[in-house]
């Protein structure tokens, strides 16, 4: 997708992550669903430590 609607560029390929992991932060959260809270933050962790490396 990311492809599709901007080119190959690395940056919106982050920033579709981080939504991507901030939704299902959000989801845990409004639902009271402690695995899609723990998969948000950890997949908003493992893309930090990738961005950094």
């Amino acid at each position: 997708m990311n492809e599709k609607l901007f080119g190959n560029h690395r940056y919106t390929l982050y920033l579709l992550l981080f939504a991507n992991c901030g939704l299902w932060l959000a989801a845990g959260k409004a639902y009271k669903l402690l695995y899609f809270t723990l998969s948000g933050l950890l997949g908003l962790a493992i893309l930090l430590v990738s961005i950094v490396i």
